[in-house]
């Protein structure tokens, strides 16, 4: 089965379903989410310590040798070996025989994986081309935000795993299932070539030369929806794509069959969860309304304490500086990060991470405070991160609480912001009242940086900071919500059962400028990361 160039892809779910029991041929690969693709070249002597995470993670040697434990066992991987990693599975991986191995690893949530029929599975030169291909789009779409193109990726990765389960469970005469399997992939790349027609389920049917009540069976079976459901939504997501490169409504609508074009607004709007204009070769800015967008990428993650919690933050953020060296960077403050950079300094000191070309911009600062002063976030930042790391002084950027102008200020650091082209990667902690940043409840939401008045209970909570609680400044400058809604990734941690209340209002109550951090769940690329004590 040859894989053919995709544009499009089934609806997604991101949030992350638990690992099937029964995850042989039986199931077709179902990519929920990408986490990300590194392209990685190890030196002779490398040997990290370790680590467990909540997604897949395939590992691909393309050249060199490794040694790799998963759970249990120690399996030996040379130049066009596979293997991969479960959910929650502990691995370790290391340069073996002297050689300096080149190693791709695609890291992704999914609900159903076939059976590989082994740990270790040794690729032919065609499928080595084609999840090189893969990765190399993975990783464009998660720095770009590009969705069209991790659409097609994770397509292309579904068949791929498809493809290579084929042969993988020939060899071990283990694939009762797999003409059906095979058949189903067949039948996307017919609809694929046919997105410019309007097909009944019957009609497809027909098409694919065969009857419809098998057709129904394995797109339920393989899909998990109707036949006529999915190619819907396969040619929404195709449309989105050539809005995106300038194509108009009109223009598009008649691409796709559907000559009244405001019945194709009406069903690109219920699959794609906003109006076809707003794809259309520009990009979102922040939107005021208050309602929730059905198409809002939100992965709530859940883990038992605290360590794990920042090792999982710690985990992304060091994903998105080894994809992109030059990251900026949005910080936070308090004793939420505090194991998170703690995680960061041990990797950095290891040589696994270099912050050289990084550039981080942090939430806020006391008024008042010098960035000498022990209870300032400058000085919260130099001694917790900043100094154990490689990063220059002169990329990291505070807001100065001592300012004359704070006004000025709070325009300047904006401003500055976007000089940086914005902010790759946000970290943020939550309050017990939903404050993030120092962004309190109020009657709006605040756009710009701005001086805000600390409620009571910001104030009771940092007492433990200081002397006295008298002694904890009543004002503050903080970063406003446009800058946090305006960057490409929001990662926000929550620890211990106190916040436990919040974390429910914040994510799936109302969105609310009297819980601040609801309004996250309007952000296109939003991760929770919750420990439970």
């Amino acid at each position: 089965m040859d894989i053919k160039p995709l544009k499009t892809a089934k609806n997604s779910h991101e949030n992350h379903a638990a690992p099937l029991n029964d995850c042989g041929i039986a199931r077709a690969a179902d990519i929920l989410a990408f986490h990300c693709s590194l392209d990685r070249q190890f030196d002779k002597d490398h040997n990290f310590s370790g680590e467990r995470h909540p997604f897949y993670e395939l590992v691909f040697v393309a050249e060199g040798t490794v040694g790799i434990t998963a759970g249990e066992e120690v399996h030996t991987l040379s130049g066009g070996q596979i293997l991969l990693h479960s959910p929650d599975e502990f691995h370790r991986i290391w340069s073996e025989f002297g050689s300096s191995p080149h190693v791709r690893n695609l890291s992704f949530f999914a609900a159903a994986i076939p059976s590989l029929g082994s740990r270790v599975v040794q690729l032919n030169d065609t499928e080595q081309a084609e999840l090189t291909t893969v990765c190399d789009a993975v990783a464009q779409g998660l720095r770009t935000g590009d969705r069209a193109l991790l659409n097609e990726a994770r397509v292309r990765l579904e068949l791929w795993f498809l493809q290579v389960a084929k042969k993988e469970n020939a060899t071990a005469e283990e694939t009762p299932l797999l003409p059906s399997a095979l058949r189903y992939a067949e039948i996307v790349g017919i609809l694929n070539a046919n997105l410019h027609k309007q097909l009944s389920a019957g009609e497809i049917a027909q098409l694919c030369n065969i009857s419809l009540s098998a057709l129904k069976k394995i797109f339920t079976r393989y899909a998990g929806m109707g036949v006529s459901r999915y190619f819907t939504e396969m040619k929404m997501r195709y449309a989105a794509e050539q809005l995106q490169a300038g194509m108009r409504v009109g223009e598009v609508a008649a691409l796709l069959g559907y000559f009244d074009q405001n019945y194709f607004s009406t069903v690109f709007r219920r699959v794609m969860g906003s109006p076809p204009g707003t794809y259309r070769g520009s990009e979102k800015k922040l939107d005021t309304r208050i309602e929730r967008k059905e198409n809002t990428k939100m992965k709530f993650i859940t883990v038992q304490n605290y360590d794990q919690m920042s090792r999982q933050a710690a985990n992304i953020i060091s994903a998105q500086v080894i994809m992109k060296p030059q990251s900026v960077l949005g910080l936070a403050t308090g004793s939420s990060p505090l194991g998170t950079y703690r995680q960061l300094i041990e990797w950095y000191k290891k040589g696994d991470l270099d912050f050289s070309a990084v550039t981080s911009v942090n939430l806020d600062e006391y008024i008042g405070l010098d960035g000498e002063h022990d209870q300032s976030y400058r000085y919260f930042m130099q001694t917790n991160f900043f100094d154990h790391i490689n990063i220059r002084r002169e990329n990291t950027f505070v807001p100065n609480g001592c300012a004359d102008d704070l006004a000025k200020e709070g325009a300047d650091y904006d401003a500055r912001i976007e000089s940086l082209g914005g902010i790759d990667l946000q970290l943020l902690g939550i309050g017990l009242d939903g404050h993030i940043g120092f962004n309190e409840p109020a009657p709006i939401f605040e756009k710009a940086t701005h001086v805000v008045d600390l409620h009571e209970s910001t104030i009771k909570a940092n007492a433990r900071f200081f002397e006295n609680e008298s002694d904890v400044p009543r004002q503050a400058i903080t970063m406003g919500m446009g800058a946090i809604m305006q960057a490409k990734k929001v990662l926000l941690i929550a620890n211990g059962k106190a916040k436990k209340d919040i974390v429910q209002r914040a994510f799936f109550g109302p969105i609310t400028p009297e819980v601040p951090a609801s309004i996250l769940q309007l952000h296109p690329d939003l991760t929770v990361v919750f420990s439970e004590e």
